[in-house]
């Protein structure tokens, strides 16, 4: 048989990105702010872009206001900047 217990508090989960900060600093962001990722060739830009696109989504999801984000692969970086 189970026992059922009252006011037990919930341990803080330990799944990936639900208690350690992001990766990237989606959060710090305002609409008009923008950060790049450095990278070394056209191949790792896109495999970047790739990655900041998923983060971006996955963050806009839990996000409390509507947010946007466009990327932009550059000459040695990835830029991302919040659009809304």
């Amino acid at each position: 048989m189970f026992e059922v217990e009252d006011d037990v508090p919930m341990p803080k989960s330990t799944r990936a990105g639900t208690t350690r900060a992001g990766k990237y600093p989606f959060a710090d962001m305002k609409v008009g702010s923008s950060f790049q990722v450095p990278c070394d060739n056209l191949e790792d830009a896109k495999k970047i872009r790739a990655s900041l696109n998923a983060c971006a989504a996955r963050f806009a999801k839990t996000a409390a206001a509507e947010v946007k984000f466009q990327t932009r692969i550059l000459e040695e970086s990835v830029g991302i900047w919040r659009t809304a």
